[in-house]
């Protein structure tokens, strides 16, 4: 039944110069670690649920030069099924294949050990070898294509090739990672614009090298990782706001438009839209009200904007200058991978192309339109808190906002240092 390494020893030994008879042959039970043993308790479903389950070893006369001939036997008396249940021919195939590998690779160094074998079925069975057994049969190709509809994020991809490892070489192909750049841009500002130029990208590449399909595979990999690095960028280039339509609003109204009761707390002005700023090729910016946006093209203000990295690279100023008003912005990446550009009284978010509509003839576009803003400012609106004025802050706004003790303020700890009373 269960042998140690010691009684492994003696049963390959010649006792007292005495040879044994051909052909030797025993078993040897497998059974996973007590759970005690093991990191994660759940390692033991792996295992073959036959209590019995055996690897039976017999030596043929030619050994040790060839290996020992293996196979699988259940030495169960349970009567019930379950208890014998017996493994399909694929995986006792797999499972055998993997044992014998491990015994070749000593027979080239010498006599193979039963102990490796041992330890190659344990390493087969601890590493879903069961579960996997038919994959094994597929190509690369046919393993990317169900790991394109298994895969819904690379943490995904990631635990099903720690599960079963036959998916190692499918998780690098193209379509696996096309597909997880198209799930994870689509929940991200810019969507549209981020996939076609990834797409455009993708046919040069392929004119350039032939269609080899490995550039391929590569492509995709390092555009999905490379865009995750992006994402962490704040310095803003021209090519980031070409185009691009922010929404702004202030961060406070004026308290006098309170009730008298409320009129020493300075409100949220996040909640109302204050206007719309597009930045154009030629480096300038047009600002619009939201009549303008939606029925324009009505009045529209505008002027020149330019930028000034930050020294330390982890943020950078857009200048808006308009007339004889020059506005710093400092620029902020959102979660969302839009771009935040703040000054002391207005803050502006990039606005998702997806959300614009192209027409304005019903009403149903019209607030389809604002309720998609309001949840742009969601992560503000949903943390308004109120906010004491400290004994230290000066008059710095003049006597309307001086006079309050206390405003509606994001629990952010930045905004409430930073932005001025």
């Amino acid at each position: 039944d269960d042998v140690s390494d010691e009684t492994m020893q003696e049963l390959l030994l010649e006792d007292a110069g005495q040879s044994l008879a051909h052909p030797i042959s025993y078993s040897i039970r497998l059974r996973p670690p007590a759970e005690e043993e093991l990191a994660d308790a759940s390692t033991t479903l792996l295992w073959p649920s036959d209590q019995g389950f055996a690897l039976r070893v017999t030596y043929p006369p030619t050994y040790p030069d060839v290996p020992p001939i293996l196979s699988f036997e259940s030495r169960s008396t349970a009567s019930s099924t379950s208890a014998r249940r017996q493994l399909h021919p694929i995986q006792e195939e797999a499972g055998l294949a993997a044992i014998y590998a491990a015994a070749q690779s000593e027979l080239d160094c010498g006599a193979p050990c039963v102990m490796t074998c041992i330890g190659a079925a344990k390493q087969f069975f601890e590493n879903g070898g069961l579960a996997s057994s038919g994959l094994h049969r597929l190509a690369d190709d046919s393993l990317g294509h169900i790991l394109v509809y298994l895969a819904t994020s690379a943490d995904v991809v990631e635990t099903i090739v720690d599960a079963l490892p036959v998916f190692g070489v499918a998780s690098k192909k193209g379509e696996v990672w096309k597909q997880l750049c198209r799930l994870r841009w689509k929940e991200k500002w810019g969507f549209r614009e981020r996939w076609q130029r990834a797409v455009d990208d993708e046919k040069v590449m392929q004119h350039s090298n032939d269609g080899d399909p490995a550039q391929r595979d590569s492509f995709w990999y390092e555009r999905y990782h490379w865009q995750e690095e992006d994402a962490k960028r704040n310095v803003i280039s021209a090519d980031d706001l070409i185009g691009v339509i922010f929404n702004s609003r202030r961060w406070f109204r004026n308290p006098f438009l309170q009730p008298v009761h409320m009129r020493d707390v300075i409100p949220t002005g996040l909640q109302k839209s204050y206007g719309f700023m597009e930045f154009k090729e030629a480096g300038d910016f047009f600002s619009k009200s939201m009549r303008d946006f939606t029925e324009g093209p009505g009045t529209v203000a505008g002027g020149i904007f330019r930028f000034t990295p930050h020294a330390n690279d982890e943020s950078s100023t857009v200048q808006l200058v308009s007339g004889i008003r020059d506005n710093p912005f400092t620029t902020h990446r959102l979660d969302s991978w839009g771009w935040e550009l703040r000054t002391g009284i207005f803050a502006m978010r990039s606005i998702d192309p997806r959300i614009i509509p192209n027409e304005w003839d019903s009403p149903i576009p019209r607030a389809f339109f604002l309720q998609a803003l309001d949840e742009m400012w969601s992560d503000y609106l949903d943390a308004i808190v109120i906010q004491e004025k400290p004994e230290w802050v000066e008059r710095t706004r003049g006597p309307v906002f001086h006079s309050s003790n206390y405003r509606e303020i994001p629990d952010d700890e930045d905004l409430k240092s930073l932005l001025p009373w």
